[in-house]
């Protein structure tokens, strides 16, 4: 781990639980309301699921997350 990955890492398990939340609390407010409109029919809930994953999985907190992780 390079210099800075050294000063980071006592801090990890406060840093990633935070960048995991702020990932959820950006979520597109739009599609909580559709998941929770539409829970009861499951193809459409597996398609608003999976376009949740997308966003969560491209948003930068998430992949700041797998860049700190992956430098562990």
């Amino acid at each position: 781990m390079g210099s800075a990955g050294d000063l980071l890492k006592p801090h990890l398990p406060l840093l990633i639980p935070a960048l995991l939340e702020a990932t959820g609390e950006l979520e597109y407010r739009g599609l909580s309301q559709l998941s929770v409109q539409f829970g009861a029919e499951h193809q459409t809930q597996e398609v608003i699921d999976a376009v949740r994953a997308s966003f969560a999985k491209s948003h930068y907190t998430t992949e700041t997350v797998a860049k700190v992780l992956g430098s562990v």
